[in-house]
């Protein structure tokens, strides 16, 4: 199970000084712990299931190279979404370059109109959104939520998970459930900043 990687320390603020410490297990731990975070990120990019492989693999070289930067090791969930959400982008704007006929933005027209600028603004958000939905889930549910978007069977996600497969039903129903909810929160608490910035600046110039 996903959350047996953490169990084996007190909190994740131990399993990365572990991993600090070049304890091969616990990076293991970590990698098994934070996979499924990782892979529904991919995914939330309509990713194949190869690239996806490939952004996780880059993810956690990078993540390897920059643990030592981490100031607030009990956030590593956010850290490395962050991570995984480059990587991807990084993937997708790679991908784009070996396409015929590409242009690099930055040598593009200036009166050159850009009709995919806010799909592309809206694709970060939803995605952005999803992973802080994510992060607010138990590991399970994020391990169902990547197996699910990874269109996984019932059989398969029961082998993967370790479950009776008339369980998968419920779980699955209770963990979109929770993701529901953790994206409505979300934009409850975006909203509710946003208009509590309205109000700062109205009151500035009052």
């Amino acid at each position: 199970m996903a959350g047996g990687a953490v169990n084996r320390y007190q909190n994740t603020h131990d399993l990365v000084e572990a991993c600090l410490s070049d304890d091969e297990q616990a990076w293991r731990d970590l990698v098994h712990r934070f996979a499924p975070l990782v892979w529904s990120i991919a995914r939330a990019h309509r990713l194949s299931a190869a690239d996806c492989e490939d952004v996780s693999q880059a993810t956690w070289v990078r993540l390897w190279r920059t643990l030592k930067q981490l100031r607030e090791p009990d956030r590593l969930g956010e850290y490395l979404s962050v991570i995984a959400r480059r990587e991807s982008l990084r993937y997708l704007e790679s991908v784009a370059r070996h396409r015929p006929g590409y242009h690099d933005v930055a040598t593009l027209p200036t009166a050159d109109p850009a009709p995919s600028a806010e799909s592309m603004l809206v694709t970060k958000e939803r995605s952005a959104e999803l992973t802080r939905a994510l992060l607010r889930l138990p590991p399970r549910c994020q391990h169902m939520i990547a197996l699910l978007v990874d269109a996984r069977s019932y059989d398969q996600i029961a082998t993967a998970l370790d479950l009776a497969e008339g369980s998968v039903g419920p779980i699955r129903r209770r963990c979109l459930e929770h993701l529901r909810k953790a994206i409505e929160s979300d934009r409850r608490m975006g909203e509710r900043q946003r208009e509590e910035g309205v109000n700062r600046r109205l009151d500035a110039v009052q």
